[in-house]
């Protein structure tokens, strides 16, 4: 059966080439399950990917939680969430354009939010070469899992800011990280605000 793209959510003919080597049974209507299950939108497909990842969180820590004791899910997540950090800013800096100084560190943060946190908006406050002020609102998506989960009160908030730290680290600039936490309640609801300073190698 030839698949028939024009029938398709417009977002499986974008990612089609992911879906090449798919094989299907003769007496499966392909089109039809893919234009059922395939996610419709981008916005679909993105939150899905945050719902998974932040489950995956959780969901690890807790049964880290069982096997080595709740004392030690805190560090764990500290530890995970500051590699992180290192990997992501380690791949963004293959991109045109991001330096290692503190528009960098931004340029990192945003490239983070577009990709893995769309639950977060943001206000950009102050950029410049000494100084970015940013305040982050929205929902919590590691909070929200680990209210779920039942580990909330093991864990250290806001979880990001180990993330903070390791692309600082991968930078190499020294910058300092501050992370006010002014509102996290129980629907995961959050405002934080973030002052990076310094930057200088």
């Amino acid at each position: 059966m030839t698949l028939i793209v024009d029938t398709l959510p417009s977002l499986y003919s974008q990612l089609s080439a992911f879906r090449a080597h798919d094989q299907y049974l003769p007496d499966i209507d392909r089109d039809q399950l893919i234009a059922e299950l395939f996610p419709s939108s981008a916005s679909e497909l993105v939150q899905r990917l945050s719902d998974i990842s932040a489950a995956m969180f959780g969901v690890v820590l807790k049964h880290a939680g069982a096997y080595c004791g709740f004392e030690h899910i805190d560090p764990i997540a500290n530890d995970t969430m500051y590699n992180l950090g290192k990997i992501n800013a380690a791949r963004s800096l293959d991109k045109e354009g991001i330096n290692r100084d503190i528009e960098g560190f931004f340029k990192i943060i945003l490239i983070t939010i577009f990709t893995a946190n769309p639950e977060y908006s943001f206000t950009i406050n102050r950029l410049d070469e000494q100084e970015l002020k940013m305040t982050i609102r929205g929902v919590d998506r590691y909070h929200k899992i680990a209210f779920t989960t039942g580990i909330v009160d093991h864990l250290t908030w806001p979880v990001i800011s180990p993330y903070l730290h390791g692309i600082n680290e991968e930078l190499g600039i020294n910058a300092k990280i501050g992370i006010q936490l002014l509102i996290l309640n129980e629907q995961s609801q959050c405002h934080y605000e973030l002052k990076i300073t310094g930057g200088f190698k």
